[in-house]
């Protein structure tokens, strides 16, 4: 399936989406949607690994391993639970490091000059996607319509049906509040 076709759909899981190499190629990731102000891509991060640059972009990491991410953002170090997020600048040097293990993260992109992300982790039942540009399926059972989906899951706006429902899962709720051109030039 192209990756046209699965974003007109709304609902892309992990396996329905080809890794590529991150910019500075020493990772992979799977990019799971993407406008020209943002981008949601599933990543893979084992041992020490060094973030690629990318200027102007604010970013937003979720966990999807239970054992978490060790981070150190501009030589700060943070421990990053599993389904708990962090804000850091695309031009900040981020290392990230698993030790001996290989744990999946979401990578929310956002263009500073174009939309300003609102991330909101929610957990257990009440999903509304009424004013949601986004859903992350984060662990647990959570399901849009028929079926159970896998951790990583993207339920875009366009989603039918636009019910997501969960009694025990996780999810990471995305709202994008884009400037207007004019805007964007203002200090």
């Amino acid at each position: 399936m192209s990756h046209r076709t699965q974003t007109e759909l709304g609902i892309i899981r992990p396996s329905d989406v080809e890794p590529e190499q991150w910019a500075n190629g020493l990772g992979a990731t799977r990019v799971m949607a993407a406008q020209p102000a943002w981008r949601i891509s599933i990543a893979e991060i084992e041992g020490r690994m060094p973030f690629s640059f990318f200027p102007g972009v604010d970013r937003v990491l979720v966990p999807l391993s239970a054992w978490g991410v060790a981070l150190e953002i501009e030589d700060d170090h943070h421990w990053i639970c599993a389904h708990s997020a962090v804000s850091f600048r695309g031009e900040d040097r981020v290392i990230g490091q698993t030790g001996l293990r290989r744990t999946t993260v979401v990578n929310v992109m956002t263009r500073r000059s174009r939309a300003r992300l609102d991330c909101e982790i929610r957990r257990g039942p009440g999903m509304d996607a009424e004013d949601v540009d986004a859903f992350v399926v984060l662990g647990g059972q959570v399901s849009a319509g028929a079926g159970w989906l896998p951790q990583g899951t993207v339920i875009l706006r366009a989603a039918e049906p636009r019910t997501v429902s969960s009694e025990t899962g996780s999810v990471a709720l995305l709202r994008w509040c884009h400037f207007s051109k004019s805007s964007a030039n203002q200090p």
